[in-house]
């Protein structure tokens, strides 16, 4: 019988396959040095609402992206503080927005 629980789990499996999709894309350009796609990763790896969630992925990239001169992560780091914890990092990411 196809109820209530099927949609949400049909809705949850499709958004899964889009953030895994959308992660997809953005790794492509950025291991390109497309240094917009490195910060756009960090702002996907910071979302609590996807299933990718990682804040050391997060943080990673968005040093990645502020040593390549992005200046939207420059601010996020200067705003987090140089010695930043990771999970500082994805919080100022998430602020910025």
């Amino acid at each position: 019988m196809y109820g209530i629980e099927d949609d949400f789990e049909e809705e949850y499996l499709e958004d899964e396959i889009l953030d895994a999709n959308e992660v997809l894309y953005e790794l492509e350009l950025a291991e390109h040095g497309d240094v917009q796609a490195q910060y756009r990763l960090a702002g996907i790896y910071a979302d609590r609402t996807t299933v990718v969630y990682d804040v050391k992925k997060c943080a990673e990239w968005t040093r990645l992206a502020a040593s390549n001169g992005w200046p939207q992560a420059i601010a996020v780091l200067s705003s987090a503080g140089l010695d930043a914890s990771d999970e500082l990092i994805c919080a100022a990411i998430l602020k910025s927005k």
